[in-house]
C-alpha cells in the first residue's frame, strides 16, 4: 500500500512537480537527520519540542501527500500540547514506523 498520495500533493501545489520534488527531498533530508523522530526521552523531558516536531510533520506531510503520517501527527501534536504523556507514548512507535515507511517511499519516488 502506498504511503504517499502524489496526486493529492500535486493538486495542493498547483501541479508544480519541481516544488513537490523539493519538498520530498527536504522531508528525506530531515528524516535522515532524525529531525522528525521522537523518542520516549524527548516526550518525558520536553513536550514543547515534541509538539513543535509533530506540528512541523503535519504541514510537511500534507505537502508531500503522506496523509497516513499526517493523521497520527495531528493526534500527537494535540496530545503533546496538552502534555498527555500516556497518549504520546502509546503512539510513538507507530508514528516512528510510519515515518520510516514514508521516508523509504519518498526515496523511491526520487530515485
Amino acid at each position: 500500500m502506498s504511503m504517499i498520495d502524489q496526486q493529492h500533493a500535486l493538486n495542493l501545489l498547483g501541479g508544480n512537480e519541481r516544488i513537490y520534488l523539493k519538498f520530498l527531498q527536504k522531508f528525506i533530508d530531515s528524516a535522515n537527520a532524525g529531525k522528525y523522530t521522537i523518542t520516549q526521552n524527548v516526550v518525558e523531558s520536553d513536550f514543547e519540542h515534541a509538539a513543535r516536531t509533530f506540528h512541523a510533520m503535519k504541514g510537511l506531510s500534507e505537502n508531500i501527500g503522506a496523509l497516513s503520517i499526517k493523521g497520527i501527527a495531528v493526534k500527537l501534536d494535540d496530545a503533546a500540547k496538552n502534555q498527555n504523556k500516556a497518549l504520546v507514548l502509546s503512539n510513538i512507535d507507530e508514528y516512528n514506523a510510519i515515518l520510516e515507511q514514508v521516508k523509504c517511499e519518498a526515496e523511491s519516488i526520487l530515485s
